[in-house]
């Protein structure tokens, strides 16, 4: 039996533009990204990575599955850097940081990129 999660992925296997970017994770559970079907990059709370984002793309996001639906930003925007915060925004901080942004700076029209969907995973 699929998991409720493998069953998302299979729904949405984007084709949606992608970016290189930098994502810090300020919030208190792990941010997982998915780099291929079943392939996660696992940010873990306080930490920096780079990570190749998809247009439309699932999260694992402690015990929820987020769906953002970024291609408005993707298609501007390369060499990112957002920001994750508690209530699952990417915030847009200034480029070139590489450490948690206190307070988030004023945001451009294409940010916070809000999830579009949520999914408990419990």
């Amino acid at each position: 039996m699929k998991s409720l999660w493998a069953t998302l992925l299979a729904f949405v296997l984007p084709l949606a533009p992608a970016a290189e970017i930098t994502l810090i994770n300020n919030a208190n559970v792990d941010f997982e990204v998915e780099i291929e079907p079943g392939h996660f990059d696992r940010i873990l709370p306080g930490s920096v990575a780079r990570v190749r984002f998809q247009g439309q793309q699932w999260v694992r996001f402690g015990h929820e599955a987020l769906f953002y639906s970024a291609s408005h930003f993707l298609d501007s925007t390369r060499g990112a850097v957002l920001q994750a915060e508690a209530d699952g925004y990417l915030y847009c901080v200034p480029p070139g940081t590489s450490s948690v942004v206190r307070p988030i700076p004023k945001q451009p029209p294409e940010c916070p990129i809000k999830p579009s969907k949520r999914v408990g995973l419990t």
